[in-house]
């Protein structure tokens, strides 16, 4: 039976492959492939405080794209790959022309839909424990399929490369709490160093549910990210105009708390249907999701 993981995608640039935090592996020879659209709104920015600004909003359509693959009866292969179409309207654009050093990037904070491939994931998960509680450590890869424009609004992602460890576990309870479930994961992400300066994060995910029925679940999630090293808005930036203000996306501390609920409906015992809501309840030196929609579809093999 496949069960597809209710995942709050988050921020462009920063969300997690389809599978990543699945707590099971699907066996030797056999996988998933899996197919998720998502819209998301930010409606605000934050400060190092928390405070609210509202220079515009931002709009990003995304298809998720993974594959699943049981290397082994406990090791598994995850490679994803998103398509993302981004926009921004508003007054507070990102216009390289107004830099020092316009590092060669088009103005696309244009009002207008930007897409274009964002970036590769791999990751390599083991199932480490399944009795009871399960386990499953992983590490993943991430890196940019192609050189996008980094300094806008509307930018496909941060054009960084990355290397994530973490951990996995869930649970089914037994009687008289059978139809209930949870997933949680901690990871710990290594980002490329810019400006001579390396700005990593830890996230932690959980997914608390309960099975309504044998083919339908329903559950509320939790995604929250500390940052490490990273510079504050407004105070580290006094000048709008040179290279360390270019840098500030991928340097900044984007702290945050989504929240989310999900639906997922087993069509067929291969095939899962599912569909998710999101929001920020939290954020500094971030951006503020309104609502993110995502529905999507899991076919295994």
């Amino acid at each position: 039976m496949i069960r597809a993981l209710s995942v709050l995608l988050l921020l462009a640039g920063a969300a997690p492959a389809l599978a990543q935090n699945q707590t099971w592996v699907p066996g030797k020879g056999h996988g998933s492939v899996s197919v998720a659209y998502q819209f998301l709104h930010i409606d605000a920015h934050t400060l190092s405080d928390g405070t609210r600004g509202y220079p515009g909003t931002i709009d990003n359509r995304s298809l998720y794209l993974a594959f699943d693959y049981g290397l082994s009866e406990r090791f598994a292969l995850n490679v994803s790959l998103p398509f993302k179409s981004n926009r921004f309207l508003g007054p507070g654009v990102h216009d390289p022309g107004q830099l020092d050093d316009d590092h060669g990037e088009p103005f696309i904070d244009d009002g207008q839909y930007h897409s274009g491939w964002q970036n590769w994931g791999i990751t390599l998960r083991y199932l480490w424990k399944d009795q009871g509680l399960q386990v499953v450590p992983f590490v993943s890869l991430g890196y940019p399929s192609h050189d996008y424009p980094t300094f806008a609004h509307s930018t496909l992602g941060s054009g960084q490369d990355y290397l994530q460890v973490g951990v996995n576990i869930g649970r089914r309870f037994g009687p008289p709490r059978q139809n209930l479930y949870f997933t949680a994961g901690l990871s710990y992400s290594v980002m490329e160093k810019v400006e001579d300066r390396r700005v990593n994060h830890a996230t932690l995910q959980g997914e608390l549910g309960y099975f309504l029925s044998p083919r339908l679940s329903a559950s509320v999630l939790l995604s929250t990210q500390r940052t490490f090293n990273g510079f504050e808005f407004p105070q580290d930036y006094p000048d709008a105009t040179d290279d360390h203000y270019y840098h500030h996306d991928q340097n900044l501390r984007n702290d945050f708390v989504n929240v989310g609920a999900a639906l997922t409906f087993l069509a067929t015992p291969r095939t899962a249907l599912f569909v998710n809501y999101g929001h920020t309840l939290w954020g500094e030196n971030t951006h503020l999701i309104q609502y993110a929609w995502t529905a999507g579809v899991a076919r295994q093999f």
